[in-house]
């Protein structure tokens, strides 16, 4: 009798795990508070990463500086888009580092990391459209899923955002980045419908191997 539970015990695990029903694949979100952006309400001020005092003593931050200029010198025109999001390895200072050389075009982003190494991801927007705001963070298990919405300016003004999110370190498969825009908010916080004609500055889908 023992021998028969116990087969059916593994029988059942074994079908859960095929099956996809397995507690480990649930999606977990990483929070707003954990994530480090520049422009990005709710997140971790990027630039306290980046703090350092001229000669003069005035507070600088020399890397996000450089970051914010490369992502100010990008107009894509009607009809394109801009490049994709990525990963760098790192987390931190060091991710951000890692985030300038590419965005400044020193280096091409990685598409293969090894599995003891801590990730992030880079998600950002050029200058113009509305404030860009993210929603919500989800890992699952082969997918993660950044959902941003715009936000109405109350000028003319154009803006631009970046936002480095931590994965920490993930085991040997492929995965896929998913940038999605939900329903948007006017200048006065109300709900209105998502601005397709905005996504153009917002970097798009990405993927990449650990192995």
């Amino acid at each position: 009798m023992y021998r028969i539970f116990v087969f059916v015990l593994i029988s059942t695990l074994l079908s859960e795990h095929v099956n996809g029903k397995t507690g480990d694949q649930k999606p977990t979100t990483i929070p707003l508070d954990q994530i480090w952006g520049y422009n990005m309400p709710g997140t971790r001020n990027v630039s306290a990463l980046d703090a350092a005092k001229e000669l003069t003593g005035v507070k600088a931050h020399p890397i996000v500086r450089q970051i914010v200029s490369s992502l100010a010198s990008r107009h894509p025109k009607e009809g394109e888009n801009v490049e994709s999001a990525f990963i760098v390895p790192g987390s931190g200072r060091k991710a951000l580092e890692n985030a300038n050389a590419v965005l400044t075009n020193a280096v091409e982003p990685a598409k293969a990391f090894s599995p003891d190494t801590d990730l992030t991801l880079v998600f950002y927007s050029a200058i113009g459209g509305g404030y860009v705001r993210i929603a919500s963070v989800e890992k699952s298990i082969h997918t993660i899923t950044v959902k941003y919405r715009f936000k109405s300016h109350n000028t003319r003004d154009d803006s631009l955002h970046f936002a480095l999110i931590p994965l920490g370190q993930l085991p040997e498969d492929r995965y896929k980045v998913k940038i999605e825009q939900i329903g948007s908010i006017d200048a006065k916080g109300k709900p209105s419908e998502p601005i397709a004609r905005f996504e153009r500055v917002v970097c798009r889908d990405t993927s990449f191997v650990i192995r």
